[in-house]
Order: C-alpha cells, then sequence, then structure tokens
C-alpha cells in the first residue's frame, strides 16, 4: 500500500477505536470505563498524529539541518563523506590483499607470507566487513528521504490498532523511521570529522619541517633512527589509529547508538505501554 492508503487505514482504526470508546464508558463497569477512557485518548493522539505526518517529516528535516548548521564547516556533505570514506576503505582493502598477493607470489617468502598472512587476515575481514557496513548505511541513507512517510505511515497505523494491540511494534518503527532519518546522513560525515580530528595536520606539518633538516643530516645515524621514532612511527600510528576508529570502530559504534535512540523514542511513544489500562501507560 501507499502512503496516503495507509494513513486512511490508520484513520479508520483509530476511528473504530474510538467508537469502541464510547461504547465501553457507557457500561456501568470500573474496568472497562477506565478502558474506554484509554481508547478515547489513544485515538485522539492518533488522529492528530495521522493529520501531522508531513509536519513531523518537516520538524525531522528542520533537526537534521540544525545539527549539520551547529557543527559549521566541520562536516562534510553526506555525499562527498560517503564518498571519502568508501574511497579509503577500497584502497586500503587492495593495498593488504596486495601485499599479501606479492608476498605469496615469491617462492622464497613462503614462510613469511604465511605469517604475513595470518597478520593481515583479519585486518582484510575487518575492512570488507566495514565496506559493506557502510555500504548499507549508505543504500539506507539514499532511499530514507522517500521511505520515511510511507514506513512512519505504516508504523502509525499498527500504532493505532485498538486495544494496543500493535502499540510496541507501531511505536519501533516510527522511532526507527526517524531515526534514521535524522541519523544516516550524519555517519558519513561525522567519521571523516573522527578522522580529520586524529590526524591533525599538526603532525604532517612536523614531518615536513624534519624532512627539512634530514637533507643536512643524512649521514648521522643517530639523527635518522630519531627522525624514523619519533616522526615516522607516530605519524604512522596516528594514521592507523583515524582509520581504524573512523571507518571501523565508528560505524558498529554509531549504529548501537542509533539504536539506544530509537528504542528511547519509541518508549516515549508508549511501546512499553501495558495492555491493562490499569497497568500505566
Amino acid at each position: 500500500m501507499e502512503q496516503p492508503e495507509i494513513l486512511l487505514v490508520a484513520f479508520g482504526l483509530s476511528s473504530l477505536t474510538f467508537f469502541l470508546s464510547a461504547l465501553m464508558m457507557t457500561l456501568q463497569k470500573k474496568e472497562l470505563v477506565a478502558w474506554g477512557i484509554l481508547l478515547r485518548n489513544d485515538s485522539i493522539i492518533a488522529m492528530i498524529a495521522i493529520g501531522a505526518v508531513s509536519s513531523i517529516r518537516l520538524l525531522l528535516e528542520f533537526v537534521q539541518k540544525m545539527i549539520s548548521e551547529s557543527a559549521g564547516s566541520t562536516l562534510a556533505t553526506p555525499g562527498l563523506a560517503y564518498g571519502q570514506v568508501m574511497a579509503q576503505l577500497v584502497g586500503i582493502d587492495a593495498a593488504l590483499i596486495t601485499i599479501v598477493g606479492l608476498v605469496s607470489a615469491v617462492p622464497t617468502l613462503q614462510g613469511f607470507s604465511i605469517l604475513l598472512g595470518n597478520m593481515l587476515g583479519p585486518a582484510i575481514s575487518a575492512v570488507t566487513g566495514s565496506i559493506i557496513l557502510w555500504t548499507v548505511l549508505q543504500a539506507i541513507g539514499n532511499v530514507m528521504p522517500t521511505l520515511f512517510l510511507t514506513l512512519f505511515s505504516a508504523g502509525l497505523c499498527l500504532w493505532s490498532t485498538p486495544f494496543r494491540l500493535g502499540r510496541k511494534a507501531g511505536s519501533s518503527i516510527m522511532s526507527l523511521a526517524m531515526v534514521l532519518f535524522v541519523g544516516l546522513p550524519l555517519a558519513a560525515p561525522s567519521a571523516i570529522w573522527i578522522e580529520s580530528y586524529v590526524m591533525t595536520n599538526s603532525d604532517l606539518n612536523n614531518l615536513t619541517g624534519a624532512a627539512d633538516s634530514l637533507h643536512s643530516n643524512i649521514l648521522n645515524p643517530n639523527f635518522l633512527s630519531s627522525f624514523i621514532i619519533t616522526n615516522l612511527a607516530e605519524l604512522i600510528a596516528r594514521v592507523l589509529s583515524g582509520l581504524v576508529i573512523a571507518l571501523i570502530i565508528f560505524p558498529v559504534m554509531f549504529l548501537a547508538l542509533l539504536g539506544f535512540f530509537t528504542r528511547s523514542l519509541a518508549t516515549l511513544l508508549g511501546g512499553s505501554a501495558s495492555l491493562l489500562p490499569m497497568g500505566g501507560i
């Protein structure tokens, strides 16, 4: 079903809930009257939400824009950021596979190739898994602007089911739609920002200054070893840390954060509401 049809079904369910609430409130029984009041409130909230679906999307777009603008120029645009992330991961994956392949092709290095394969195997698997994960995030992020209204309306339809039969599922679907709509465009820009924060320009400037003095001290073994230890080793460690944290660890933590926000928002929307009227909302 398309979004207007889903909203029409949701409106029918909320209307049915309102009719049932009026019927139950006329009965002279405490539990049924409590149910009637609860159903009446649910139907009113559902009807308001049905009429405000488009406004909810505009509000989410405003929140997303406000977050991006509050970060200023530190965050890249989502399309550019996803391109940078994928280019780096594909390059790293290709480089690791090439190194293992070249070493394995040399007969005299067979023993070393086995050791190198055991060392780089987990790294290749982690990078490949990150490529798949970032691809999924980008694909979902690209379809969320058009999928949001349908997904949110489907959740609202379940939320409007009488007697709260679909309230938990509906709250979860609506929360997931809102969190993904706002959060996914921020994933890749945040990763690029983290990477640039770890790999500061000061390190490159320090390396450039040290490289200028290398020409006059190239024959000094102490200077050469000091140069490698204090500059190249630190730079390589910082580059590797930035890549691992931003491109491999961050997407997993980002998904966990989105899951936390989705669960919290679903609870706020009544996803943990009891089926019993006296059990609390």
